[in-house]
């Protein structure tokens, strides 16, 4: 999952490495710095996503492709 936008707008750690999940928690809940940084990416995901095309967009356009 690296170079996933969607994953990079959060924090992970591995389930059974209690260490890391405690301190992302930790983070999460009382980090200043982690709270702008994470609503930094939240953002850059938020503008990512709005250069999407729109699925109907994306529909209309895989069915003007000519057939193979």
């Amino acid at each position: 999952m690296r170079r996933n936008p969607f994953v990079e707008a959060g924090l992970s750690a591995e389930i059974f490495d209690e260490q890391a999940v405690l301190r992302a928690l930790m983070d999460l809940l009382y980090d200043e710095p982690t709270h702008r940084a994470l609503a930094d990416r939240r953002a850059d995901y938020l503008r990512a996503l709005a250069l999407l095309p729109s699925a109907a967009d994306a529909v209309r356009a895989a069915l003007r492709r000519p057939q193979s």
